[in-house]
């Protein structure tokens, strides 16, 4: 009876595992998560995991092991590897790389055999690395980690602390792994913050320029007429001159364009003036569709803020000044709400305003309430008005 119920937990443990690669792989076909190696590669691992698991109780160790050695030694760290700084990936890959030798000594040796310490050996070797690298990315990354990272960090717990308690493991690592692959979907800001690193360091520097006055950091508000203006053609020429002038001064721009609101044209045009200095990140609810001429991020408020955060940061290493150019606060403001704008807005200020930068936004006033104008000019060093011509 007790086989049976082991046999049968064991077997619900290996098909919820390969369900999480497959339903890993159906979110990336559907969109709902981005077409990145990551996603890929752990949609693989997890098939692989659990094809172990449901082959473990009818092949010899040494036979059974095989497709979890390539889930945990090959597909699941190097799709991690992508997402970090080359040192830390080195210092993992060593790692990784001795544990693997002294797991295949041991196979070698025929010192496989299904004991207690066999089974915690085998913990320690598969998921202590991934571990490793999850509280890295966790150093890296932030919160955005922690369902994934609690995770595993349980289902090597349950390995070490339950070795061969028959159904009692088969059940809490199937517990660990539905937390996993929860944790898993929020693993897209982390791709969101790699990729805006990517876009900001692939360019080659400019020479130095010199500082703005302090005082013209932080937000500015650009404002517009919807009623007297073709306003495409006016944000248009608007951004083309404000980038010409920015060329001219040395001043890095990031242009942050969100919801598809510029002709492809029209960006195309502002990021080839000078692409060493003019980053341009765009932000739509269909990220896969976009195109790989540019950063193309997935539209919402974390991506919108990392972006701030990844630019200032990387400007705090330069001697020159930065500005961010918003294509259009407005939009944010209808979409995310006035309050989740003004919070993400407002955390940002003390940052841009410490690397010297400015954040200077397009904002349609006629379209929202007076007290949302008044509350957003509460936060702005200066404000403008855009005239046609």
């Amino acid at each position: 009876m007790i086989s049976d119920i082991n046999l049968l937990v064991e077997t619900a443990n290996a098909l919820v595992t390969i369900g999480c690669g497959i339903a890993i792989l159906f979110l990336v076909l559907r969109g709902t998560l981005e077409r990145h190696l990551f996603y890929y590669g752990w949609s693989i691992g997890f098939f692989l995991y659990g094809l172990y698991v449901l082959i473990r109780p009818f092949f010899p160790v040494a036979i059974a092991d095989i497709p979890m050695a390539i889930a945990f030694l090959i597909f699941f760290p190097i799709t991690l590897f992508v997402l970090q700084p080359r040192r830390y990936t080195l210092i993992l890959v060593a790692f990784i790389t001795i544990v693997a030798v002294i797991f295949a000594g041991f196979w070698l040796q025929g010192y496989l055999q299904i004991n207690v310490m066999f089974w915690d050996l085998s913990s320690v070797f598969f998921y202590l690395p991934v571990v490793s690298v999850l509280i890295v990315h966790r150093k890296l990354f932030g919160s955005s980690v922690d369902k994934f990272l609690i995770g595993w960090i349980s289902l090597f717990l349950v390995n070490v602390l339950f070795p061969l308690d028959g159904w009692v493991t088969d059940a809490l690592a199937l517990l660990c792994k539905l937390i996993i692959i929860a944790g898993i979907q929020d693993y897209d800001f982390a791709l969101a913050t790699q990729r805006i690193r990517k876009g900001l360091s692939e360019n080659t520097p400019s020479p130095v320029g010199t500082f703005g006055d302090e005082d013209d950091t932080g937000l500015e508000l650009v404002m517009l007429n919807l009623k007297k203006e073709d306003t495409l053609t006016l944000v248009t020429d608007w951004i083309k001159e404000k980038v010409d002038t920015n060329i001219r001064q040395n001043i890095e721009t990031t242009v942050i364009i969100l919801q598809d609101v510029l002709p492809y044209k029209t960006i195309r045009t502002i990021v080839w003036k000078k692409p060493d200095i003019i980053h341009v990140f765009l932000f739509s609810q269909n990220p896969a569709d976009g195109t790989t001429e540019f950063s193309t991020l997935r539209y919402g408020a974390a991506e919108i803020g990392a972006t701030i955060t990844e630019v200032a940061r990387s400007a705090s290493s330069q001697a020159r000044k930065n500005e961010i150019l918003v294509v259009d606060l407005s939009i944010m403001i209808n979409t995310l709400g006035v309050i989740q704008t003004y919070e993400l807005l407002l955390s940002k200020m003390r940052l841009l305003r410490s690397n010297n930068m400015s954040l200077i936004a397009l904002f349609y006033p006629e379209i929202h309430e007076d007290k949302t104008v008044a509350l957003f000019k509460s936060i702005s060093s200066h404000t403008f008005q855009l005239n046609g011509r």
